[in-house]
């Protein structure tokens, strides 16, 4: 019980890390936008709105994972349910659009629906559905269903009647303090399509726009910076310099690897395929694939990187040595 709690635990805290790095304020009103839970029931106009819609029983009182509604008027514009694993993801989906959303629209609000299955120390996956006056619809980016839940602006838009599903995603304005605060604090956890870091393990992956190598390994994604899961390149920094090659002969290794990966993702489709928890230096550490071939596996075929595999932030092999 006290494992099933944990994973509850942490699932909740990955919701809160989605939705601030959009830009949700994720306190209560009026000084945030976020009810968790049994918080909804302060305001009875949501009383009502979940009252007999239990998931369970149809009976009792409904419990989504929390809503975000605007801070003045209160009316609901996100329904979240969340799972704590990965799996259950189409479990989620059918309770936040069966159950909880379906609630909203019988009461007359148009919330989005926004299923999140995972935690913050596995893969992740988040689904974001808007009614379209008969049924819910999952929002898409170029035809795949996004993997991020939605800024303000985004989320205004999907809920506009008849408006598409398709989106393009937009930065949340520099005046949204926490938006800021995100930028200056915790870049890397930044849910945009500019980051293209939002999903981990969806059916269908996420197009990279542009990206730069700095070494072998890792590099920036649109700006983001992003790590190849469980491999591991020779350092290109100076001997003795922090991060640094340990001596020149891996130096020199750590730039033929970089130029290997480079000519292997020049002019390919890349996708992340996968997303895990950030690594010691707060990078997105990824999976990704260069015209449907794993990166990493490419690199380690070809003997530039080596396998260096983790278990969340911890390594379950020694550090592969270069020298």
């Amino acid at each position: 019980m006290a494992k099933v709690r944990v994973s509850e635990v942490r699932a909740e805290h990955l919701i809160t890390e989605l939705l601030g790095s959009q830009g949700w304020g994720c306190r209560r009103p009026p000084n945030g936008e976020m009810l968790r839970q049994q918080e909804y029931k302060d305001h009875s106009h949501l009383r009502d709105v979940f009252r007999k819609r239990s998931k369970v029983t149809m009976i009792g009182d409904g419990l989504p994972e929390a809503v975000i509604v605007d801070r003045h008027s209160l009316q609901p514009l996100l329904v979240i349910e969340a799972k704590a694993s990965i799996g259950d993801l189409d479990k989620a989906v059918r309770e936040v659009t069966d159950v909880y959303g379906r609630a909203c629209i019988d009461a007359g609000y148009s919330p989005l629906a926004v299923a999140v299955a995972g935690t913050t120390e596995d893969s992740f996956a988040v689904r974001v559905f808007k009614w379209d006056s008969e049924a819910w619809v999952v929002a898409t980016y170029e035809g795949n269903p996004i993997g991020w839940i939605p800024n303000r602006v985004d989320a205004a838009r999907l809920r506009v009647p008849n408006a598409a599903a398709e989106l393009r995603p937009s930065v949340p304005s520099p005046a949204d303090g926490s938006w800021a605060e995100g930028l200056t604090g915790r870049m890397i956890r930044t849910l945009t399509i500019a980051a293209m870091l939002t999903t981990a393990a969806l059916a269908s992956a996420q197009p990279v726009a542009s990206i730069a190598w700095h070494d072998g390994d890792s590099g920036t994604i649109n700006g983001t910076p992003f790590r190849l899961a469980d491999v591991d390149a020779p350092e290109t920094g100076g001997v003795g310099s922090r991060g640094g090659a340990k001596c020149e002969a891996e130096r020199e290794l750590g730039r033929e690897a970089r130029e290997f990966i480079i000519d292997a993702t020049r002019g390919k489709a890349l996708s992340i395929t996968t997303l895990r928890t950030k690594d010691d230096y707060g990078r997105s550490v990824i999976t990704l694939s260069a015209s449907g071939k794993d990166v990493g596996a490419l690199g380690v075929d070809a003997g530039h990187l080596r396998p260096w595999v983790f278990r969340g932030q911890r390594a379950t092999t020694k550090k592969p040595g270069w020298c």
